[in-house]
């Protein structure tokens, strides 16, 4: 077993002690909704927000999408935000500001931000073995899990597969050397969650409340979270593939803190959860340095994203290089959902998309368009 370097054993009791105290920790001031007739986008034109949300409404009947909610982010605030379609296209139950959406692997940006932050404050090192905290209980027979840190699973470099049942055998196996090349992966995310709830010495349930009492408040935002209540269940859309209702292929009422992928939110409460992690309140300045760093991780030259600027993918973000400047961005992508986020923390810009509708790419492909002024229209 490798030896812990970067702490002590107090050190760490102290920081889970602190961490499992959520009562005690005080709230995140919430961003404003402030809804605007005139809202900038990523390019710096303006469009008024009538036209903006006539184009998307556009974009959703040529595309098929059953229903949807986005938002856009001008200098840390929130100034458009507009739904629209059906969240249940068999009962005419149309998506409202409540409607809930499984925001699939968008949960990995709010991931990887929540490592740093615990990084941040002690817990664990992000370029250390996790082995030395938690060995994978699956790979123990493989030395090659010994390389894996942090670090290594929030830039997809740990050789593990996006899902063990991907392969035939439906075992977990590791398919290249640690940190040799990129490679996305779920079960990267999903180990070290289980990492952190043995630091923190709790479960799924006590991991989603040790998040949610730092990035958001439980009080005034109720529709973000990893593990789901009867409340967001119960105002989420149904999934829709060409006019077909998909059933989830995951049961969220069994308590799940799924790091990859369980987050369920929709535009507004996702869009003030990346404000409050662009304008320091989430992240002291030398984490928020290390989440939106450059990490030079080794992505081939035709990685999709390459044409639109894709560099680099960094600690739970897609990084590119625009002629407006430096995005971060992630997909996501359930079955009966699709989904996108894109924030410039410089300028405190983004962009969140939520849709009940599965593999929409040309959707939100079309919405980024028209939100970024970057693109030409889809």
């Amino acid at each position: 077993m490798i030896t812990m370097r970067s702490h002590t054993l107090a050190a760490l009791a102290m920081v889970a002690a602190t961490a499992q105290a959520c009562t005690t920790v005080p709230p995140i001031p919430q961003p404003r909704f402030e809804p605007r007739d005139e809202v900038a986008l990523a390019s710096g034109q303006t469009i008024s927000s009538t036209q903006l949300g006539a184009t998307l409404d556009a974009i959703q009947e040529q595309t098929g999408v059953s229903g949807y909610s986005a938002t856009l982010i001008n200098d840390g605030v929130v100034v458009f935000h507009h739904v629209s379609g059906l969240a249940d296209v068999d009962t005419g139950v149309p998506v409202d500001e409540t409607t809930t959406f499984e925001a699939a692997s968008l949960s990995k940006p709010l991931f990887g931000a929540f490592v740093v932050h615990l990084a941040s404050q002690g817990l664990l090192d992000l370029d250390t073995s996790l082995a030395s905290y938690w060995p994978h209980p699956d790979l123990a027979d493989d030395p090659r899990a010994e390389l894996f840190t942090a670090r290594m699973v929030l830039t997809h470099q740990t050789g593990l597969p996006n899902w063990r049942s991907d392969s035939p055998s439906g075992e977990l196996t590791i398919g290249f050397e640690p940190g040799e090349r990129y490679s996305y992966s779920g079960e990267g995310y999903e180990y070290l969650a289980d990492v952190l709830m043995h630091l923190l010495e709790t479960d799924d349930e006590g991991l989603d409340r040790i998040f949610r009492s730092w990035l958001l408040d439980p009080r005034s935002i109720e529709a973000t979270s990893f593990v789901q209540s009867a409340e967001t269940l119960d105002r989420k859309s149904e999934g829709y593939g060409k006019g077909q209702k998909l059933s989830s292929d995951v049961n969220y009422r069994v308590p799940e803190f799924g790091a990859a992928h369980s987050v369920h939110s929709e535009a507004l409460s996702y869009a003030k959860a990346m404000i409050a992690l662009m304008d320091g309140s989430a992240l002291t300045p030398d984490a928020s340095a290390t989440f939106y760093g450059r990490q030079d991780t080794p992505l081939p030259a035709d990685f999709p994203g390459r044409e639109v600027g894709l560099v680099d993918w960094g600690l739970g973000f897609a990084i590119y290089e625009t002629p407006a400047g430096r995005f971060y961005g992630h997909g996501g992508n359930n079955r009966g959902y699709t989904n996108f986020v894109a924030i410039n923390p410089e300028t405190q810009w983004g962009v969140v998309i939520f849709s009940n509708e599965n593999q929409a790419a040309a959707f939100t492909e079309g919405v980024i368009a028209a939100a970024t002024g970057l693109l030409p229209p889809q």
